[in-house]
């Protein structure tokens, strides 16, 4: 689908541990969404890691600690 777009000249990655997002999540009250398992996320949270580890090779990636306050995050994407 995408095999003619151009490549983004820089990806912001926010990283977020498992265990920070289920607190999130549950310090946030709703009900439980289909993808917000435990389990689920973690999964999730691999392929990011294996689909970056492959991408990195040839686009700028840019890991940001996603655990810190939102001033904190935004001044590291700045």
């Amino acid at each position: 689908l995408n095999a003619q777009a151009r490549p983004a000249d820089l990806t912001l990655f926010l990283g977020v541990p498992a265990s920070a997002a289920a607190r999130r999540r549950k310090a946030r009250g709703a009900p439980e969404e289909l993808f917000e398992s435990d389990a689920r996320q973690k999964k999730v949270a691999a392929q990011y890691r294996r689909a970056i580890a492959l991408r990195r090779r040839k686009e700028r990636i840019v890991e940001l600690d996603g655990t810190r306050d939102i001033a904190q995050v935004t001044e590291d994407a700045w």
